[in-house]
């Protein structure tokens, strides 16, 4: 069993819904546990009125109110410790009065869906019986599963009771299980006193919100929440088939007799011996006259974007040789060409942060800001989310002052 500690998902602003919720529910229970010390009556009364349950006794406040009742320390222990864990990311995304709105809908979600289909059946009546339901699991199942779309490979710290130490479980993984889990106990009909299906009413309700808001923009996406990882995937796909279409061209191309193409080809010949030339001129540390036939290939190819792609070190050079000349366009035009050609070197993200700022420089502040917003949002490297957020506040000061 693994019980979740927190995640190293970084916050750019202290959550206040998330503790007011925990604060709000522990205080109900404490009131609910004297209430059964010192008013019997009235607590069970309190306790029928609140809990949510289908049929003839169902009322509209009862899928809210039903989040403030637990059966239990351990049963609301669980409850705020996940809710406490998943809040803070998801408010901090959402802000405080979406994340409120989400928590109200999963718990009606939830409540709604308990209310309207859990039934036990009574042998001695010969009849069917509502169920009621009691608990904040419904509403934080909400708020986990949109954790689930937003952050899917933010990395949860978990305690292993079997292994007795901290391991660290990717989000997918940890909310999948547990969304698996209440799929299956629902599916076979566990009688284990838990409410699994208002469980997957909260799942869907977030699951559903969190991705619907990054499909229509209303969210800001990131690099690595479920929908650009979904949309990218897409466009992986797209590629590889183009590139198939092309390479199927290309066989047709060359199974015919060689009489046309010349030209084509001996254009790739010079194009790659210019290259092997700006290369030897980096090795010799002949940077001027590098940068100066660099220049002059991407030129006299201005309609081949593959023609100024050196090799990895190369254009990485080439790079960092303008940046030294303070030709700042040059420079940026080779960065751009590098991460196109090497999207996934360990060196990319540092890239992309100076890319941005060479962009500042060079007029195109609107592509620099949101270079910098999704690098700042990225969630695998800390330091590269702390240099990307200082370029971003120096870019939005400086844009202030030429406003001011």
């Amino acid at each position: 069993m693994l019980i979740p500690l927190g995640t190293d998902r970084g916050l750019r602003r202290s959550a206040i819904v998330t503790p007011a919720l925990v604060v709000l529910t522990v205080v109900a229970y404490l009131a609910m546990a004297f209430l059964e010390r010192t008013d019997v009556e009235l607590h069970e009364r309190l306790w029928t009125t609140f809990w949510v349950v289908g049929g003839d006794g169902f009322r509209w406040w009862q899928p809210f109110t039903s989040t403030l009742l637990h059966a239990g320390l351990l049963h609301l222990g669980g409850n705020m410790l996940f809710l406490w864990v998943f809040g803070p990311p998801v408010e901090d995304r959402l802000g405080r009065v979406g994340f409120g709105v989400l928590y109200v809908a999963g718990a009606y979600a939830a409540g709604l869906l308990h209310a309207g289909f859990e039934r036990e059946w009574v042998e001695m009546i010969q009849a069917w019986r509502y169920t009621a339901a009691v608990g904040a699991s419904g509403a934080i199942a909400a708020v986990t599963g949109a954790f689930l779309v937003y952050f899917p490979r933010t990395v949860i710290r978990c305690f292993w009771i079997l292994g007795f130490g901290v391991i660290g479980v990717p989000a997918w993984w940890f909310i999948g299980f547990a969304i698996a889990w209440n799929l299956m106990a629902t599916g076979i009909g566990a009688d284990t006193g838990v409410a699994y299906l208002a469980h997957l009413g909260g799942y869907a309700l977030g699951f559903g919100v969190a991705f619907v808001l990054l499909a229509f923009r209303f969210s800001p996406s990131e690099p690595y929440d479920l929908f650009s990882m979904f949309r990218q995937a897409h466009r992986r796909r797209q590629f590889r088939a183009a590139a198939e279409v092309a390479e199927r061209s290309r066989k047709k191309v060359q199974a015919r007799p060689a009489m046309m193409g010349s030209a084509t080809a001996r254009a790739r010949d010079e194009i790659a011996a210019r290259r092997a030339e700006i290369s030897r001129l980096l090795a010799k540390d002949k940077g001027a006259e590098a940068c100066a036939a660099y220049r002059s290939l991407v030129a006299d190819h201005a309609d081949d974007g593959g023609a100024g792609t050196l090799a990895r070190k190369a254009q990485y050079d080439i790079a960092a040789r303008f940046v030294q000349a303070g030709e700042d366009a040059d420079a940026a035009g080779a960065y751009e060409r590098f991460l196109a050609a090497y999207p996934d070197d360990r060196e990319a993200g540092m890239i992309g942060v100076l890319l941005a700022r060479l962009w500042a420089r060079t007029g195109r502040a609107g592509e620099a800001e949101s270079s910098l917003r999704a690098l700042a949002g990225q969630d695998e490297d800390a330091d590269l989310r702390g240099l990307a957020q200082q370029e971003l506040d120096a870019l939005m000061g400086a844009q202030k002052e030429s406003n001011a």
